[in-house]
């Protein structure tokens, strides 16, 4: 078993680091800047708190997508979707990978 929030994947997308951890009833998002050291992100990251990992990579697909948003005009936003598409992907397969999520599992 997984000792207190610790951490399941820290990756970092556009400057922003997202680190995703858990604790028993939670997955937990912290986002801040990639920039400082690991106290400082501590300290000052937004944290966000979900019951299912569904609900977590919804939310962090919105994240994304505003992150990578550069314009209102078609291509860039077809870009910034596909974009946030691919990281929230990639994302949720790291997580797959580490822990072995099946179907169904909160």
């Amino acid at each position: 078993m997984r000792s207190k929030n610790e951490s399941i994947l820290d990756v970092i997308v556009s400057k922003h680091r997202i680190v995703v951890s858990s604790d028993l009833y939670n997955w937990i998002i912290k986002f801040g800047s990639a920039n400082v050291n690991d106290k400082v992100f501590s300290k000052n990251a937004h944290s966000w708190y979900f019951t299912d990992i569904e609900s977590m990579l919804t939310y962090l697909y919105r994240i994304l997508l505003r992150l990578k948003l550069r314009s209102l005009e078609l291509t860039d936003i077809i870009d910034a979707i596909n974009s946030a598409k691919q990281d929230v992907i990639e994302i949720g397969i790291a997580i797959d990978t580490k822990l072995g999520v099946q179907y169904g599992c909160k």
